[in-house]
């Protein structure tokens, strides 16, 4: 006769097993930690098991970049112009390429009063999850004008990792412009996991000046003399006057503000959803009607939105459809050639994933009074992965 027991909280060790002879003996097993927790997976376990979960190990992925905003890189100075995340699901080779159009200004160098350009020099350094690449810098000696800079490089990466490569630029002999969306590259490997919707990292940095300490470090003359010493216990010293740094060392003081850019829903997040548990359940990471139910609705929160660039979901396009409220839900609305209620008597009503993908920035801004709510109507066979609001990007 065999038993398994786990200890409650107030035991200080855990008997997991017993084996008893009726008439004879027993033999008792015991583990020093609670099996429940052998297969605990971390935070970034579980996001590279989700994104693994939508692949296929032995397909190719991409993982694309374009830069948002001008890049200005000045002579003498280094820059990103490039930044990529990506993850595996098994060892591979990975492949980064890019194509880069720049415009290069030489700088003017006066020599017995003659003004010559000197040749540009662009320095790439690359970064493997913050760590420098040594063993490849490719450079590129350019003139005045505008130019495309192309870049490749292939290293392999072991399984289950998310990584990070990034690739800046040194300038020396001139200044480097990039307009927006002219630095394009690209990752591509198989076993990659495929591209997925934003993980919630935020990356910021920020660039400290080195402090100038000639003010406060003066020449100064000493001078030894040798002497025979009786053999006592007495020592050599001399006094050496502190140096005063406060009139170079200054606060430094920073602030990075809220970026509000998107409200996204999933289910790793479910418990700010409102929906009947009863009906509704979570199966392979999304949300879909349990066996018994044929239609049910679930929630977002009552967000606050001065602007809505887009919404979209991740769902079962055919059996999903969807709504909107700007009053906290008391009115629901949908939209097609322009916002109207919805015909609740039908078996189907709302707008469906794609076409509210499709509803443009002008078109939210008509109904949207300062709040937005949405409402995702599933019917049998239907799932919802996550819905997605995008904003505009406010800076405080």
């Amino acid at each position: 006769m065999g038993f398994i027991l786990i200890a409650g909280d107030s035991s200080k060790s855990c008997i997991t097993k017993y084996d008893w002879t009726y008439n004879g003996t027993y033999k008792a097993t015991g583990v020093g930690q609670n099996p429940a927790l052998v297969s605990a997976k971390s935070k970034v376990d579980k996001n590279i098991a989700g994104l693994l979960s939508t692949t296929n190990a032995d397909s190719i992925y991409y993982y694309s970049y374009v830069n948002a905003d001008e890049i200005t890189i000045g002579d003498g100075n280094k820059g990103k112009i490039i930044d990529l995340k990506y993850a595996t699901q098994k060892a591979t080779y990975i492949e980064f390429h890019a194509e880069i159009k720049l415009r290069i200004d030489t700088t003017e160098v006066t020599t017995d009063s003659t003004v010559t350009n000197t040749d540009g020099s662009v320095t790439v350094t690359y970064y493997m999850n913050g760590e420098e690449v040594k063993d490849y810098y490719p450079v590129e000696t350019l003139q005045d004008g505008t130019h495309l800079l192309h870049l490749q490089y292939i290293w392999k990466s072991t399984a289950n990792l998310m990584g990070n490569f990034a690739a800046w630029i040194s300038m020396a002999g001139a200044s480097l412009y990039i307009e927006a969306g002219s630095a394009r590259a690209y990752l591509v490997g198989q076993g990659l996991a495929g591209e997925g919707a934003w993980d919630g990292s935020l990356s910021a940095e920020d660039e400290v000046l080195p402090a100038d300490l000639s003010k406060v470090f003066h020449p100064f003359t000493d001078a030894v003399t040798v002497t025979m010493v009786p053999n006592n216990d007495a020592g050599v010293s001399d006094i050496i006057p502190a140096f005063g740094l406060s009139s170079i060392l200054r606060g430094i003081s920073g602030h990075v503000g809220n970026i509000k850019f998107l409200y996204r829903y999933d289910t790793l997040h479910d418990d700010v959803m409102t929906y009947d548990h009863d009906a509704i359940e979570i199966k392979d990471g999304a949300w879909k009607l349990k066996d018994t139910t044929s239609v049910q609705e679930i929630e977002s929160p009552d967000e606050e939105a001065t602007e809505i660039l887009s919404v979209s979901a991740d769902c079962d396009s055919n059996n999903v459809n969807f709504l909107a409220s700007f009053d906290h839900g008391e009115t629901w609305w949908s939209y097609e050639n322009g916002w109207t209620e919805p015909d609740t008597t039908r078996e189907s009503y709302g707008m469906f994933g794609p076409a509210m993908k499709e509803i443009t920035k002008e078109e939210w801004a008509e109904k949207l009074t300062g709040s937005i709510k949405i409402k995702a109507i599933i019917h049998k066979e239907g799932t919802l992965t996550d819905i997605q609001i995008f904003l505009k990007e406010v800076k405080e």
